[in-house]
């Protein structure tokens, strides 16, 4: 459709149109070919059809909404929206200020967080047990491991079937510590043993089996730890003692010298199937018990 062909032509009333007194006037269109007329309002808020006819939507209509060089202007409602008035009907647009600040509404939204879901902090929770647990697994694997006593050879120190924790991270052997061991010349090294350090390489150890006295280097020790059967003397395996029951041995370097603390009950240095224990074949010195629930710490 040629647009020249189908404008309508204009005609004004001779009343003057009062656009600087903010007053209301009207203004009537003449189509020629029709002999119908159309009135318009003109108004603070811009032109608007009064006729009815041509408020519904149609091309004339388009068109002669435009003849005069003005676009509608929009009214903003309450809601934030505005209608306006373009001849082919009613249309909704959000206006410059709506639009600003859905603008801002958008910008400020994506900088929210929203807070974790129940579902959210159990899965964390999880997560940082999973890895706790992993990394104590890891620690007790390189620098602790666990052993179960068997026998009663370290009554009353230590019971049959308790758990213990060793480590052998910078270990020096000394007097009085509680190792396990393994001795090549029992069961050929492939079960370790649990007994206590009596003396280290270049000590000179000597006992009264009699008196089950105990003497390195010349000084007692005090052994309250031990299973004390007074009305039996110490066994004394294949040390040979003496007609006054004192035997004395020299404790080779890189090597210890253990017992038992049930010394009538377990077999260690005193006799040729364990002997002298090479460091090199000390596993750990024990740290503290496990279970049973009721002994759990420090082992001495």
């Amino acid at each position: 459709m040629n647009r020249n062909e189908h404008t309508p032509q204009k005609s004004f009333d001779d009343s003057p149109t009062p656009f600087d007194d903010g007053n209301d006037s009207a203004l009537t269109e003449s189509t020629p070919a029709q002999g119908e007329s159309h009135t318009f309002h003109i108004g603070k808020s811009g032109i608007h059809s009064l006729d009815e006819k041509h408020s519904h939507r149609g091309d004339s209509s388009a068109e002669s909404s435009f003849l005069f060089g003005m676009a509608p202007v929009a009214d903003e409602d309450l809601d934030g929206t505005a209608e306006t008035d373009d001849l082919f009907g009613t249309k909704e647009y959000p206006p410059r200020s709506s639009r600003r600040h859905h603008r801002h509404t958008k910008h400020e939204e994506s900088d929210f967080v929203p807070p974790l879901s129940a579902a959210g902090n159990t899965f964390d929770w999880i997560k940082s047990f999973l890895f706790s647990l992993t990394a104590v697994v890891f620690v007790f694997t390189l620098l602790f491991r666990g052993v179960t006593v068997s026998g009663d050879s370290m009554l009353p120190t230590l019971e049959n079937g308790e758990y213990l924790i060793i480590s052998d991270l910078v270990y020096t052997p000394k007097t009085g510590d509680i190792v396990v061991v393994q001795s090549p010349h029992y069961k050929n090294g492939t079960e370790p043993l649990i007994k206590r350090i009596i003396a280290t390489g270049g000590q000179t150890v000597k006992i009264n089996f009699k008196t089950w006295q105990v003497w390195v280097d010349g000084a007692e020790l005090r052994e309250p730890y031990i299973l004390f059967e007074p009305d039996d003397p110490m066994r004394s395996e294949d040390m040979s003692p003496d007609e006054n029951g004192i035997a004395e041995i020299v404790v080779e370097e890189n090597c210890i010298f253990v017992m038992g603390d049930h010394r009538n009950d377990s077999l260690d240095s005193r006799s040729h199937d364990v002997g002298q224990i090479d460091t090199r074949y000390i596993m750990g010195r024990v740290c503290f018990r496990v279970t049973p629930f009721s002994r759990f710490g420090k082992v001495v």
